[in-house]
């Protein structure tokens, strides 16, 4: 037998359900606030400093900024596979036909300012153990000289297969330039293949 609920009772659950639903609402306002204030530049003034070198007799002082770091543009990249693999582990870029492979005008190019700098983020699939990011100067052929590229990472390739990778390109000093970039897969042993 269920106890029979009096009208106070009913009255202390109203209550206590009233101050969560207005705890709740307080908070995703105040969240809310915070987000709106950090996408609105309400924070600016965060970062100054104020100094007050004058005595009382003299104006107030000026707020003084402190100085900010500009931030390197970010170039993205989305590389997808065609379903044609060109090459595999056993026919990589060391020994195979190099003219199974695409000529480097086929790959995503970009200009590099090493005084601004620039970081480049790129998206897509792998299909083996990892997948390996080169990048080459605009002048070199990778499939004539594959030793030349300026950056040559490998990283574990997701259980997902899909993959977003960032490179701030300062990290690997490379020079002001025209580059071209691409992904490529590579197993446990040997080289990479499938350029793309």
């Amino acid at each position: 037998m269920e106890p029979e609920i009096t009208p106070q009772t009913e009255e202390v659950r109203e209550e206590k359900h009233y101050g969560r639903v207005v705890a709740i609402v307080a908070t995703v306002a105040f969240l809310g606030l915070a987000v709106w204030y950090g996408t609105t530049g309400k924070f600016d003034n965060f970062g100054k400093v104020s100094v007050d070198l004058s005595s009382k007799e003299q104006a107030p002082s000026e707020d003084i900024p402190l100085p900010l770091v500009a931030k390197a543009p970010t170039e993205q990249f989305i590389v997808t596979d065609m379903g044609k693999t060109e090459g595999s582990q056993k026919e990589n870029i060391a020994t195979a036909d190099t003219s199974i492979f695409k000529a480097p005008i086929n790959f995503k190019s970009f200009s590099y300012d090493a005084n601004k700098g620039k970081t480049i983020s790129i998206s897509g699939n792998c299909s083996d153990k990892y997948y390996t990011l080169l990048i080459f100067d605009s002048s070199v052929d990778y499939r004539k000289d594959p030793g030349a590229a300026r950056a040559n990472r490998a990283f574990e390739c997701p259980i997902t297969k899909l993959f977003n990778v960032e490179m701030n390109l300062r990290d690997i000093n490379l020079q002001s330039g025209s580059y071209y970039i691409f992904i490529a897969d590579q197993g446990s042993t040997g080289s990479w293949y499938n350029p793309r």
